[in-house]
């Protein structure tokens, strides 16, 4: 063991809170521009109450129910028949639900009829947004984990290729009434997803040649752009038509008008006396609008300085260092996708951009998505400092000497102030639930956790230091003695670190049963 070296300082806490604080900005200014625009009724805090609502509901559940969903797919990627079976079984109930919608006003999941029983779901929106972000990350993910535990061979790639499409053919359907809008929204979300996943399992195979992959991500892109372009697509020949359902002249009306008469700072004088753009302000939520009409270009140019800085933040949550180590990867890029779509097309729209999507924070029911999607990041970055934590314990072992100073024997005192004596524990999660003792040495006293390690019949105690950077370092116990290892021991010494790493893995870090992956950026 060398001497110790100062891991790099990991930045998930502040990403988390600059993260939530450039939220809290989003819906602070939703709020304000409502109360002096167009709804005066919305209390103060009624936005922010929904924020932490959905925040809290999302946790709530992604405690309760991250593993068990993870241990599912799990076993349904040990086959890639089994993935593909399950995906043509989710076809064949949505195809049968078609039929019945086709002979029948009183079962609908697909259309829009008044007269509908929905078979008890909330609106087809909604699930617009579970879909996206739970339902095809996880699908993907079992596709992809099955084809790697493959090696990516011809059949198996074959049949994943098919369940993608089937499953790609099943969104697109579900959601056409929604609007052209709605299907060019979830193409690219799915198509972010499908390039992260790509990435994450088919570029770290050594067999896969890197073209391939990425033509198999155009070749997706290019699909979806055919569901889009079908003949049976609401469309009149521009793309305006096919993206905006309402009068666009009207929209770019108002629009040209404000970029074309607004001042550097406050609002101008031809602004505050148009009656045309005040009614258009209270007919269209535009947050970077409002700004221009309210505080002129210098409050426009300082909210799109923010909107890059929170994109930044986004990115630096989602934690693309730890994606090829994350187990639930794909489901937080897709939560990051909406909120970076919703951050860098919005205010595109806002000026004229044909993509009608709302920026983050600021939909009347897009904020419940927007919270959802965020407490997913902030699990995301909090799972990413255990993973670096993780990543890092090989570098944290250190000799005793170095810490304590040269000794033939070494004292060790438990929480009481009496000798510490051998007290193993076998399960994984009793092991988490390490004594804490202090270790004395010829040079200094440290306060440590003690975890206990057997090989060939020999007790070893891997001993953490608290308020310090984790340095660990390694004691024999014998008998009712404490030493250190011996210099010729380094077998029993890369022995007992692997054995160590191997009992702190979080839960967060993705297992491949086919190789031990391999922790770099």
């Amino acid at each position: 063991m060398n001497k110790f070296t100062k891991c790099q300082k990991d930045n998930s806490i502040s990403y988390m809170i600059l993260g939530s604080i450039s939220a809290i900005v989003f819906i602070w200014l939703n709020t304000f521009m409502r109360q002096n625009s167009f709804d005066s009724s919305i209390g103060d805090f009624s936005l922010l109450r929904t924020f932490l609502v959905g925040i809290g509901c999302t946790s709530f559940v992604y405690v309760l129910f991250s593993d068990a969903i993870y241990e599912g797919t799990e076993t349904i990627s040990s086959n890639i028949k089994a993935c593909c079976a399950l995906s043509a079984a989710i076809g064949a109930l949505l195809c049968m639900e078609l039929v019945l919608e086709a002979g029948t006003f009183d079962v609908s999941l697909f259309g829009e009829g008044k007269e509908q029983v929905r078979l008890f779901l909330p609106h087809i929106k909604f699930i617009y947004d579970f879909w996206a972000i739970i339902i095809f990350p996880l699908n993907i993910q079992m596709l992809f984990k099955a084809m790697k535990k493959q090696h990516f061979c011809f059949g198996a790639v074959a049949a994943g290729s098919i369940a993608v499409i089937i499953l790609t053919v099943e969104g697109h359907f579900i959601f056409e009434n929604l609007g052209n809008n709605w299907l060019v929204d979830l193409a690219v979300m799915n198509t972010i997803t499908l390039a992260a996943a790509v990435w994450k399992y088919a570029f770290s195979e050594k067999k896969i040649r890197k073209g391939n992959a990425f033509s198999s991500v155009i070749f997706y892109v290019l699909f979806r752009i055919g569901l889009l372009v079908n003949p049976w697509s609401r469309c009149d020949g521009t793309i305006t038509g096919f993206m905006y359902p309402a009068d666009w002249s009207e929209y770019m009306a108002g629009v040209k008008e404000l970029v074309q008469n607004a001042a550097v700072f406050g609002t101008s004088k031809e602004l505050m006396n148009s009656d045309f753009i005040r009614e258009w302000l209270y007919r269209n939520n535009k947050l970077v609008l409002q700004l221009l009409f309210y505080g002129g270009w210098a409050a426009v140019a300082a909210f799109v300085l923010f909107a890059v800085f929170f994109v930044f933040i986004l990115i630096k949550m989602v934690g693309t260092y730890n994606g090829r180590n994350h187990k639930n990867y794909l489901v937080f890029v897709a939560a990051a996708s909406v909120l970076i779509i919703r951050s860098v097309l919005g205010i595109l729209y806002n000026f004229g951009f044909p993509y009608p999507v709302t920026l983050p924070f600021c939909g009347s029911s897009g904020i419940i998505t927007d919270s959802m999607a965020f407490s997913l990041l902030l699990w995301s970055a909090c799972e990413n400092r255990f993973i670096n934590d993780y990543k890092k314990i090989e570098e944290t072992f250190v000799s005793v000497e170095y810490v304590l100073g040269p000794m033939d024997e070494y004292r060790v005192l438990d929480r009481d102030g009496f000798e510490y004596e051998e007290d193993f524990l076998y399960s994984k999660e009793e092991k988490l639930l390490k004594d804490v003792v202090d270790v004395i040495g010829s040079e200094r006293k440290v306060h440590c956790s003690a975890d206990w390690y057997s090989i060939d019949e020999r007790d070893f105690c891997v001993f953490t230091e608290k308020n310090s950077d984790g340095r660990r370092f390694i004691l024999e116990y014998l008998g009712d003695r404490w030493i250190p290892l011996r210099d010729s021991e380094e077998e029993i010494q890369r022995q007992l670190i692997e054995d160590c790493v191997t009992y702190n893995k979080p839960d967060c870090v993705e297992d491949m049963d086919d190789e031990r992956e391999d922790y770099e950026d």
